[in-house]
């Protein structure tokens, strides 16, 4: 085996295994990626989880609070210290459930945009993975080509030796019989 041969082989050897290293890195990257991705998932739904268990706490103290304020209202109606109006009752009603809006929208808000956060992680993640899955087959692609481009490299080379060495002895053959009539 020729020395060109050897190389020519190594060359093709080394082109494929550059390939195959840059595609192995390409599915790690990816597989790093979704894990992030799915640990900023978690995340996200726990900051959900936590802010609607934040608005239930409030819900809860506010209904607590306007429960003492009618119950306080009522005692000073009982009491004699006045009569409570029917309008007093709604104006209490009315701004505790003001209140529990305000609580549930803000909750909303804050679900929403966490939500937002997620999907955007997620929109992410997948660009970033089917770029990789894109760079790896060309990662591929290009060990095949380079692979490819040195055999033809090899052959062509090998073709024009072959052509010089058959012109070489052309000439040699064609020449060869006229050797006498050169003058010398």
């Amino acid at each position: 085996m020729s020395f060109a041969a050897i190389a020519t082989a190594f060359q093709v050897v080394s082109s494929l295994a550059q390939a195959s290293m840059k595609q192995d890195a390409y599915a790690a990257e990816s597989q790093r990626i979704a894990q992030n991705n799915a640990n900023a998932q978690a995340e996200y739904t726990r900051q959900q989880q936590a802010s609607a268990d934040a608005a239930a706490q409030e819900r809860s103290d506010r209904m607590r609070e306007a429960e003492k304020e009618l119950g306080l209202a009522r005692v000073a109606a009982a009491e004699g210290a006045g009569t409570i109006s029917m309008a007093a009752y709604k104006d209490l009603a009315y701004t505790a459930g003001l209140d529990l809006s305000r609580i549930n929208s803000n909750l909303k808000g804050r679900v929403d945009s966490i939500q937002a956060s997620k999907t955007a992680a997620a929109q992410s993640a997948s660009d970033q993975i089917a770029s990789n899955a894109r760079a790896s087959e060309a990662a591929g692609m290009g060990g095949i080509l380079g692979a490819v481009g040195a055999g033809a490299n090899y052959l062509a080379k090998g073709e024009a030796r072959t052509a010089a060495e058959n012109a070489a002895k052309n000439k040699t053959s064609v020449t060869g019989g006229l050797d006498f009539l050169s003058i010398g």
